[in-house]
């Protein structure tokens, strides 16, 4: 492939070297034929007025615009022949690369603002993937939305749509702080108490199994 792709840069480049670099040979002026069009203006042009032959192909050009017309000849040339389309300045100078580069930024801009809905909506028990695409759409527009919206699920629940690791035993309640502990902790792990253990220690168990 990178071959394949080196191979049509150079033959585009060769392509367009005729036209960006080549020195045209222009002949004349020589009186225009009545009814011939300003290849500048496209006015209509009468015998009072300039022809000349660019590389044997005949340009003809109002007798005001005479020295506009030889101060860059090619790139009026370049109107009249297919590869101009390609080449020429006015082709360079498109706007299709900055629609392009635009597109580019918004979809950026999209998938970070979307991330951040799908984030903050879990967090207030709100639909992600509808968040995600609101936030995909309207970029930062979306987001404040979603910061103003009221959270649909109470702090330290779990969210719509997820499920909650089930335990294995019920929790123990401290006598001194009230903090909730594994039913074979020894301490306390809120404020250091000491426990009675009400129920034996799954590592306590592996290890003796081991043993």
């Amino acid at each position: 492939m990178p071959q394949i792709r080196l191979t049509t840069w150079l033959l585009l480049a060769a392509v367009s070297f005729p036209i960006a670099g080549q020195t045209p040979k222009i002949e004349g002026p020589m009186p225009a034929k009545d009814g011939e069009t300003c290849v500048i203006c496209n006015t209509r042009l009468t015998t009072d007025d300039k022809a000349f032959l660019v590389d044997g192909q005949r340009i003809c050009v109002m007798s005001a615009m005479e020295a506009m017309f030889l101060e860059d000849p090619m790139t009026y040339v370049a109107k009249y022949r297919p590869e101009g389309m390609m080449f020429s300045a006015q082709a360079q100078s498109s706007t299709l690369p900055d629609l392009y580069l635009f597109l580019g930024i918004y979809v950026l801009l999209g998938l970070v603002f979307g991330g951040l809905c799908a984030h903050v909506a879990v967090q207030k028990g709100l639909r992600p993937w509808t968040w995600f695409f609101a936030g995909f759409l309207l970029s930062a527009v979306g987001y404040v939305m979603l910061l103003a919206k009221p959270a649909a699920a109470p702090p330290g629940s779990v969210p719509a749509g997820l499920k909650k690791v089930p335990l294995t035993r019920e929790v123990a309640a401290c006598p001194a702080c009230g903090a909730s502990n594994h039913p074979s902790a020894v301490t306390c792990s809120g404020c250091g108490a000491t426990l009675a253990p009400t129920a034996p220690s799954e590592v306590a168990a592996v290890r003796h199994q081991s043993n």
